[in-house]
């Protein structure tokens, strides 16, 4: 895929999307406290106490950081590039001829491109729906230097970034209490004509539509 240019920077777009998620398995590895080279490891010592594990087990099962998600979607069985019909790409811009399936890697499943008709910003997403949801994501707030926790349509949400840039927004979406939507909006202000929408705020309305399309959790 060709380069394209935001705020001065040559960025492959996709590729970003790529390494925001791989940011975000580096701290799920380091969430379970699973040791690997190059991954950070949040595990006990050695010599921590039998009640000390416990304490932490019940800690971890029983009681979630984030917030509950009230009205719980099912993504388990949902096609990313399925969940924007004709209608809603032409509703939000986008271009239907970007569409493109993107390899997330685990535990998110296959994710979704697309850019708007003018090139001037995208969106990608994808779902966890194999680990604790944003209890998960909770766990590893340390490895963030910008983590805030929001509301998206009643429904509990993450801004996280590991280095803030105001053209991009990465947020994860409680779908139910153990899955998430991880989306990306990247807005690229130099090929825009007219102002951008900022990030986060066309996030807000993208989220909307892909939670509206997904079942009821069963």
């Amino acid at each position: 895929m060709a380069l394209r240019v935001s705020s001065g920077r040559a960025v492959g777009v996709r590729g970003r999307i790529v390494v925001a998620v791989g940011v975000v398995v580096l701290a799920l590895a380091s969430a379970c406290a699973q040791t690997e080279t190059g991954q950070p490891s949040a595990g006990p010592s050695a010599d921590a106490t039998t009640s000390s594990a416990a304490e932490t087990t019940e800690t971890t099962e029983t009681r979630p950081l984030a917030p509950p998600v009230d009205d719980q979607r099912d993504a388990r069985n949902a096609a990313a590039c399925d969940l924007l019909p004709p209608a809603q790409v032409q509703q939000l811009g986008l271009n239907p001829a970007s569409r493109a399936e993107q390899s997330l890697p685990k535990p998110f499943t296959a994710g979704c491109f697309w850019s708007s008709t003018d090139s001037a910003w995208s969106v990608g997403f994808g779902f966890d729906t194999a680990t604790k949801g944003l209890s998960t994501l909770y766990e590893a707030r340390a490895n963030y230097g910008y983590f805030e926790p929001r509301t998206i349509d009643g429904r509990p949400a993450v801004d996280a970034q590991t280095v803030v840039d105001t053209d991009d927004c990465y947020t994860y979406v409680g779908v139910a209490d153990t899955q998430t939507l991880y989306i990306n909006v990247d807005n690229s202000p130099l090929l825009a004509k007219d102002p951008l929408t900022p990030a986060c705020e066309r996030v807000d309305e993208i989220v909307k539509m892909i939670i509206g399309n997904l079942p009821p959790l069963k």
